[in-house]
């Protein structure tokens, strides 16, 4: 499974069509979790292996088996993330999740982005954050 592209538009825009999320300041990052091991892969298809984003995949391999599409964020005390911790393996790493694309072998793509951010939802926790979302 490949990551959608991100979209630059020349301005803001509003639409009844689509979600807005605020943008992490991380890497972009597959998570794949099978048979209680997750492996972290970028968009460019290369597994990260770094320390720390080994000790995320561990804190996530106990999830059920499924493929997340999301951002892998250092964060301060308020919440903001830290890029240059993150670049420096300065401070724990999270999972910033904005999709689910597979749970449990269902290929979950057909269906609406706002029913699978439910299904993510679901599954969030200490080290997988749910990237919520603003509606038009």
């Amino acid at each position: 499974m490949t990551p959608l592209r991100l979209l630059q538009r020349p301005t803001a825009f509003s639409d009844p069509e689509w979600l807005f999320e605020v943008k992490h300041d991380g890497l972009r990052s597959l998570a794949y979790i099978e048979a209680g091991a997750c492996r972290l892969v970028s968009r460019n298809g290369n597994d990260y292996r770094r320390k720390r984003l080994l000790e995320l995949a561990k804190a996530l391999s106990g999830l059920p088996n499924s493929v997340l599409d999301g951002e892998l964020v250092c964060l301060d005390e308020e919440g903001q993330t830290l890029f240059y911790d993150l670049m420096f393996n300065r401070a724990p790493v999270y999972f910033y999740a904005f999709d689910i694309l597979s749970l449990s072998g269902e290929d979950l793509c057909e269906r609406p982005l706002i029913e699978r951010k439910e299904i993510l939802r679901e599954l969030a926790s200490d080290r997988l954050l749910f990237v919520n979302h603003i509606e038009e």
